[in-house]
């Protein structure tokens, strides 16, 4: 019945069989290393005392401390594990698993060393190496998969590179002639790993081949072999005319050539291939949506327009016009209006570039879960490995904020293991989100080492762990390395003021600031430099940082709440809404931007001045902004919850701020703010009850980590005479936010009315 269980898949049936089987035998080894071994991954200290019990009957059991070995290194005790495999071999040096758990022993521990301090002693290097070379000796298979273990010890650290790239190459070699496709990948993606380490162009494109050996419809694979061969003498064409002749006709490979005969002919040839393609191809709107696209990544917004108009005077009613024209309206400004029409080209055609234009939207306008469902589509509609469209999915899964979103990130990236570095830094996003900060941090520390990964390995390092004091001086040596070889970099620049900030030399921080060039400064430098002058009462120097932010990019995370924190202040208000208003009619006269970025900056700015003027009771003025963003131009989710909001609490139409925010809410995936803004209404329409409930929503949504969201519940909840409860709330609120002054306010009032309850009368 176990064995049954276990085939099918059902772990826990099978755990239950081993059980009940030991019951009436107790001794049974081969059962007791069945059930450790199924307890391993999610009970490993049960694992164990099975396995102890195994060996204090029978000290001599050699199979019994390889298993032990085994579940000790899952728990991360690498010296018992280390002693329990060595026992297992001195008992009986003929079992090939012991070898092999003692090179993943050693290669572990090569690892540990590597990501704490960047060396390691090559002697555990030499050990691992001969572990693998026993299993082998001894009769263990498969080989290939040992000499890959080999060579990834050998490119752990970089200490011998011409040792790691024979040893890459050997264990390619062995692994094509194996069965299946598994060791090729496998073989070919180390490969790939550490000729991209060890910028070995030749390497690469030999790994490369064998990928697409597997997986012939790789097109990003095929245009990395192509830029391979031609960097390193061969023919970049002769890669394409392969890619041409193995699918010929096909409209993405044809694209992707035309995209290569622009970036070595020239726009204009690569038009006139676009031209000649359109006339062979069976689906010449595709190709003259494709045409659209590469016209708009050039820049080439009137030549993008009259192509446009050329589909639809030839083809009116073909899915790929309309998806263009929807394209344009976001273009345009009007991206509610572009969201409905893609909506309704994918209700009648499943088209992978219209799913990935409507997560491209929604991900801005409508939530990052919905759009996240929209690029998961896009993805699986595609048909071969795009990056663009893996990368879109990854980046609204992180933006999801949601512990599953981010589970199914790291899978989606594990799952492409084999591309670039920028894969291995969003696994450590997703794994600092779902509370794995070592398990990130690992990571992050392993990824430095790599010359393409150590600008932003050591960005995402300092985003972390700045904060942390142990961590921080290791965040500091970090960036000091990445400048010497980075000495310009705008990001590395920014990360070392963040750190000085972050340990408390504000000081420092704006002398590295002081040193560059800040006209050339992105939007999110200029903020950091003016949230550096606030801190330091340089008043007259944060305000030209932070406009020049705003103007620059308004959504870069935090620059919002700062804005209105800066502007809010006496006498500075009503000068700078005129002029928000005049930034606003500038974007809206640029018209050489494309897609979304005049759509964004619009929309946060009309936030910011409603927000500014909200802070100074001007809720009516505020509406109205709102309501002008909503019909006029367009609106986002913030824009609608904002004003839920405000008509709440102006209790100016409260059935309305129900329904705009109830509008606002996804049942499948709620918007937290859009909860706490429900909650808000209902308590303006003297629906406590109702109230409640959505804050504990809100709350929920927010994993409790939002002080505002917990206030209001305890808010409800002293309205209601629960004060034992409003005072355990309100407590969880100040342990996210000790500082939030309100909290504090309310605690007290709290406090002192239970203090006059629990006197005698």
């Amino acid at each position: 019945m176990a064995n049954l269980a276990e085939a099918e898949g059902r772990r826990k049936d099978a755990i239950f069989y081993l059980q009940e089987a030991l019951s009436t035998d107790e001794t049974n080894g081969e059962l007791i290393l069945r059930l450790a071994t199924l307890l391993r991954d999610d009970e490993p200290w049960r694992a164990r005392r099975l396995l102890m019990s195994a060996v204090a009957r029978d000290p001599k059991d050699a199979v019994a401390y390889l298993g032990l070995s085994q579940v000790e290194l899952s728990m991360g005790q690498h010296q018992q594990a280390m002693n329990s495999v060595k026992r297992s071999i001195s008992l009986d040096d003929s079992i090939p698993g012991s070898y092999w758990q003692l090179g993943i022993l050693y290669e572990s521990l090569i690892n540990q060393a590597t990501k704490t301090s960047f060396t390691f002693d090559g002697d555990l290097s030499a050990s691992a190496v001969r572990a693998f070379d026993d299993f082998l000796a001894h009769g263990g298979q498969p080989e290939w998969k040992a000499r890959l273990e080999q060579a990834r010890v050998l490119a752990t650290g970089k200490r011998n590179r011409t040792a790691a790239m024979a040893a890459a190459r050997r264990a390619l070699e062995i692994a094509r002639q194996a069965e299946g496709d598994s060791p090729k990948l496998q073989a070919a993606r180390h490969l790939s790993s550490v000729a991209r380490a060890t910028r070995d162009r030749k390497a690469y494109a030999d790994a490369t081949e064998v990928l697409l050996e597997v997986t012939p419809r790789d097109f990003h694979a095929w245009k990395n072999l192509a830029e391979l061969r031609g960097a390193s003498g061969g023919s970049a064409e002769k890669v394409y005319q392969d890619l041409l002749a193995l699918y010929p006709g096909d409209a993405d490979a044809r694209s992707l050539y035309a995209r290569h005969i622009g970036l070595t002919k020239g726009y204009l040839n690569a038009v006139r291939y676009y031209e000649q393609i359109v006339e062979e191809s069976a689906e010449p709107a595709r190709m003259l949506s494709y045409l659209v696209s590469y016209q708009m990544a050039y820049r080439m917004a009137p030549h993008a327009n009259q192509t446009l108009a050329r589909m639809e005077t030839e083809f009116p009613d073909d899915p790929w016009t309309q998806l263009e024209q929807a394209k344009k309206q976001s273009t345009d400004g009007y991206s509610k209006a572009a969201i409905e029409a893609l909506e309704d080209v994918v209700a009648g055609y499943e088209i992978s570039e219209a799913y990935e234009a409507l997560a491209r939207l929604t991900s801005f306008h409508r939530g990052s879960i919905r759009a996240a469902d929209y690029a998961r589509r896009a993805v699986d509609l595609k048909g071969f490995y795009e990056i663009r469209l893996h990368r879109l999915l990854a980046e609204t899964l992180f933006d999801a904020r949601k512990f599953a979103d981010h589970l199914e990130a790291i899978e989606v990236i594990e799952r492409y293991e084999d591309l670039t570095h920028e894969q291995l830094i969003s696994k450590a996003s997703s794994l600092y989100a779902t509370d794995e900060a070592d398990k990130g941090r690992q990571v992050l520390l392993s990824a430095v080492n790599d010359p393409e990964a150590q600008i932003a390995a050591t960005l995402m390092f300092v985003t972390h762990e700045a904060g942390n004091r142990k961590q921080g001086h290791v965040a500091r040596k970090l960036v000091m390395a990445a400048l010497e070889h980075h000495p310009d970099n705008q990001d590395l620049l920014l990360a070392h003021a963040d750190v000085n900030m972050r340990m408390g030399r504000p000081d420092l921080a704006l002398d590295v600031l002081n040193q560059f060039d800040i006209i050339k400064f992105p939007a999110h430098i200029r903020f950091a430099r003016a949230k550096l002058r606030a801190e330091e009462g340089d008043l007259s120097g944060a305000f030209p940082d932070l406009s020049h932010a705003l103007r620059a990019d308004p959504s870069v995370p935090g620059l919002l709440d700062f804005a209105v924190l800066m502007y809010s202040r006496k006498g500075v208000a009503h000068k700078q809404d005129s002029r928000i208003s005049e930034w606003i009619e500038g974007i809206r006269s640029d018209t050489t931007n494309e897609w979304l970025p005049n759509s964004r900056k619009i929309a946060h700015l009309q936030l910011l001045r409603s927000r500014i003027l909200h802070t100074h009771n001007k809720n009516e003025s505020a509406i109205e902004i709102l309501e002008q963003a909503i019909s006029d131009f367009e609106f986002t989710a913030d824009t609608r919850i904002d004003l839920a909001y405000l008509l709440a609490i102006t209790e100016q139409d409260v059935n309305r701020a129900i329904a705009i925010a109830e509008d606002v809410v996804d049942p499948e995936h709620p918007d937290p703010r859009a909860l706490d803004a429900l909650g808000f209404a209902y308590l303006s329409a003297e629906q406590p009850m109702a109230a409640l409930q959505n804050f504990r929503l809100a709350n929920r949504a927010a994993d409790n980590r939002v002080a505002l969201f917990l206030y209001h519940q305890s808010m409800v909840l002293e309205e209601l005479g629960r004060d034992a409860e409003a005072l355990r709330t309100i407590d969880q609120a100040l342990a996210v936010d000790p500082t939030y002054s309100n909290a504090v306010k309310l605690r007290q009032s709290l406090v002192t009315k239970n203090d006059k309850e629990a006197k005698p009368s």
